[in-house]
């Protein structure tokens, strides 16, 4: 398992913000362009998620990363899943309110914790960054007051202040 300094992986998900990264179904944090589109399409194609859906995806965000909430999770992870595996995953999990205020870790939504729906990063300074909706795409908000319910320690996380490797290939920069 990929073991990354939190640093890094706030970074990254501050590159992800900064960089207007784009909501797309199925996508784990590839570079949207042609190709990446029609293998997602042919892999998660819905009534929802039709051709129409992943061609206008291209239009929006072409040569900008794209993922999912939990996608997003993939390049400093290691790993895909889903929000409610992500969650199963941690080393500790609680309820939002006795979140650590100042550790870098995931916030989760959903209303009990067998029935995980959405992810996000908090960073550790009151904010939480997110692939948020198809139509909102990637944002960051306050913690408080947006319905997350849950929190986790998830084991890739290395909270000491040591050097350690780099985010996989696709990392913004």
């Amino acid at each position: 398992m990929r073991i990354i300094q939190k640093d890094k992986i706030i970074q990254y998900f501050e590159n992800l913000y900064s960089n207007k990264a784009v909501y797309v179904w199925g996508m784990n944090g590839e570079i949207i362009n042609e190709a990446s589109i029609n293998k997602t399409y042919n892999i998660y194609k819905t009534a929802t998620y039709n051709r129409i859906y992943y061609d206008n995806k291209l239009k929006e965000g072409n040569g900008r990363i794209g993922a999912d909430c939990s996608g997003c999770m993939y390049p400093v992870s290691g790993f895909d899943t889903t929000a409610q595996n992500y969650f199963n995953k941690c080393i500790t999990t609680g309820n939002v309110s006795s979140i650590p205020r100042d550790k870098p870790c995931l916030v989760f939504k959903g209303k009990f914790s067998s029935s995980i729906n959405h992810i996000g990063f908090y960073c550790g300074n009151g904010y939480v960054i997110e692939m948020k909706s198809s139509k909102e795409n990637c944002v960051k908000n306050k913690l408080d007051g947006k319905g997350w319910k849950w929190y986790g320690i998830p084991s890739w996380i290395d909270y000491s202040d040591l050097e350690s490797e780099n985010i996989a290939s696709n990392k913004i920069e």
